[in-house]
């Protein structure tokens, strides 16, 4: 018994990942590293259920830069700003 190819399977099910793929995202400027010692534009947190880092330093992160956090949900959201809130972190330079 043979199978079909990958890009059979794919061109037969077209139809169920028109919802899947997104459009290219427009760049607005040439991705480039990171230099060692150039400034820094913000950081990045996830938030699983913990942050793995100290409070104090996600504060202090926050006084200086943007500090962009990624949650899983609106709830989860909340419960980040109560937690921020209640850790002394600037929510002006938050973005979720």
């Amino acid at each position: 018994m043979s199978f079909p190819s990958a890009e059979r399977v794919e061109q037969a099910n077209e139809h169920l990942f028109r919802f899947i793929i997104r459009p290219r995202m427009i760049l607005r400027r040439r991705p480039s590293a990171i230099p060692e010692n150039g400034s820094d534009d913000g950081v990045l947190i996830r938030y699983g259920g913990s942050f793995g880092l100290p409070m104090s330093l996600i504060a202090e992160m926050s006084q200086d830069v943007e500090l962009k956090t990624i949650v899983s949900s609106v709830s989860t959201m909340n419960s980040v700003i109560s937690l921020y809130q209640s850790g002394g972190v600037n929510l002006a330079n938050c973005t979720f």
